[in-house]
């Protein structure tokens, strides 16, 4: 009785201590290596940055858009104050600044497809894998030795948990402020993704910690996370887990990512190739640099030789083989002049638009102001209408003083306007003139001969009756005689001074020979006459 007793006793102590001790976990497999699951962590820290640098990189574009436009508007303002060549250079960069300005704008398209595709890639891929993590480790939360789906990256025989910041990336901040990032060979190579070589996740030492992967038999049971054995892909294809019909996972894999890519383009049909190509699309893109300020962009397009190119190109137009110098040589040469130095060419000239007075509006009031005075792109181009408006202003000033004088000249010249006459009508031909010119010059000789003429012929006429008389007088007597020859002498003398001044006078002979000329056959017996008095003369 009394070992039957002790029988029972011993029984009960033995039951009591089977259900105390530890049991074996039945229907468990490996749990994910975390150093293997760190590297992908690592990735997701690359990637979360490209948001940050594509928005400085876009912002650097914006930046260098605004300097050329601020530069251009202060040159135009510059250029519409100054005169000369100065003029000329001054509208040079303001042109240069532009160009540079809309060759920014321009490329603007192909830089904001690639931000956007490396950006939107990369939230892409950083949240499957958060979200891996982050489940691994809500599932392990807790389970401390015994059971677990994440080992420590430094410790294989305990779960995951806050204490890692490899193991942080559940929790991964993108960046979303402008933050430059200079790419290294960690991050990106021209073969791919050094960070993620790939390789078997599975722990060496957690074999038997989670119950995720495993599965009991080939034939579907409601006790198996997965009902049939086979390969399954998860984020995307990066993890690759290959179940068997037996209670250990075949493979737990990540796809290697450090070689996918040949001179930095992914090879066709790569898990992450998309990702790496615009990764490398947003690393090389290359911002046209004009400056960050007004000073900065001037030197740049004068240093960048913009300006000299814009002037040989105008100077050009009018050049021919003979010239002495090139167009190219005039362009370099009027910028020296204008900067006043051969050297810091883009210095020197901003510092000349900087002091060029111009015409400021402030408060309703015009004053004159030197450039660096009048601050932003506005009040520049506030300045260059002004001087625009000025222009026009004189420009109808000179208009209406043009307009007022030719009146004035065509009323003094109405004023002045002779009657018209026949001879005035005829005198507008040339040849016409001419001929009317001879008719007047006739009718003036014919005038003056009609008038010597009669005198001529009254004179004529009283010799031929003195010498009448001196003939008859011949017959009477001596006395007589020489009285008649004595008036006859006085009547010759009389006549030789008026042949003489006819003779010795050249404007008199050439009109008496005009006048003849028209005169010839009606004025035959009057030149008779007068032959035969200058015979006597």
């Amino acid at each position: 009785m009394k070992r039957t007793t002790q029988l029972i006793q011993t029984v009960c102590i033995l039951l009591f201590l089977q259900a105390q001790l530890p049991r074996p976990v039945n229907a468990s497999a490996h749990a994910f290596k975390g150093a293997a699951i760190a590297n992908l962590c690592k990735l997701t820290g690359f990637l979360a940055k490209l948001p940050g640098d594509a928005i400085d990189r876009l912002q650097t574009e914006a930046r260098a858009i605004t300097a050329a436009t601020e530069t251009q508007a202060m040159a135009n303002a510059a250029a519409a104050a100054a005169d000369s060549e100065t003029k000329v250079v001054f509208q040079a960069a303001a042109a240069a600044a532009a160009e540079c300005a809309a060759d920014t704008v321009a490329g603007l398209t192909s830089k904001e497809t690639a931000v956007v595709s490396a950006t939107g890639r990369a939230a892409k891929e950083i949240g499957h894998i958060a979200e891996l993590v982050n489940y691994l480790k809500q599932v392990s939360a807790g389970g401390g030795s015994t059971g677990y789906c994440l080992t420590k990256a430094a410790d294989e025989a305990n779960a995951a948990d806050e204490s890692e910041q490899e193991l942080k990336c559940d929790k991964q901040t993108i960046v979303y402020n402008a933050q430059a990032m200079q790419y290294t060979a960690n991050d990106v190579t021209d073969d791919g993704f050094p960070v993620v070589p790939g390789g078997d996740a599975k722990s060496g030492t957690a074999t038997n910690k989670c119950k995720l992967f495993h599965k009991g038999s080939a034939a579907a049971a409601a006790s198996d996370l997965f009902q049939k054995p086979g390969q399954r892909s998860f984020i995307g294809g990066l993890l690759t887990v290959t179940t068997v019909g037996s209670s250990q996972p075949g493979s737990l894999t990540i796809s290697g990512q450090s070689t996918i890519a040949t001179a930095g383009a992914a090879e066709p049909n790569q898990i992450l190739g998309e990702l790496y190509n615009s990764v490398q699309e947003l690393k090389n893109i290359q911002g046209r640099d004009c400056g960050t300020d007004e000073k900065s962009s001037i030197s740049k397009v004068i240093e960048d030789e913009k300006v000299k190119a814009l002037l040989t190109a105008a100077l050009a137009i009018g050049a021919t083989s003979t010239d002495k110098e090139s167009p190219e040589q005039r362009a370099q040469k009027m910028l020296e002049r204008v900067a006043g130095t051969t050297s810091e060419l883009g210095t020197a000239i901003f510092k000349k638009i900087e002091e060029q007075q111009a015409m400021h509006t402030e408060s309703g009031k015009a004053t004159q102001k030197q450039l660096r005075q009048i601050i932003g792109a506005d009040n520049h181009r506030l300045t260059l209408q002004n001087h625009t408006v000025m222009a026009q202003n004189n420009l109808g000033d000179l208009k209406k003083k043009i307009e007022d004088l030719t009146g004035q000249t065509a009323v003094a010249r109405k004023k002045r306007q002779p009657k018209k006459t026949a001879r005035n009508t005829l005198s507008k031909d040339p040849a016409r003139k001419r001929v009317a010119n001879l008719m007047a010059a006739k009718k003036m000789v014919k005038s003056a001969f009609q008038t010597l003429k009669q005198k001529q012929t009254r004179k004529v006429k009283e010799m031929m009756e003195k010498q009448a008389q001196l003939l008859f007088a011949q017959g009477k007597t001596r006395r007589h005689a020489t009285a008649l020859r004595a008036a006859n002498a006085r009547e010759k003398n009389a006549k030789i001074p008026l042949f003489f001044s006819i003779r010795n006078s050249p404007s008199l002979l050439i009109l008496l020979f005009t006048w003849w000329h028209f005169n010839l056959f009606s004025n035959l017996r009057i030149s008779a006459q007068f032959y035969e008095i200058y015979k006597t003369v």
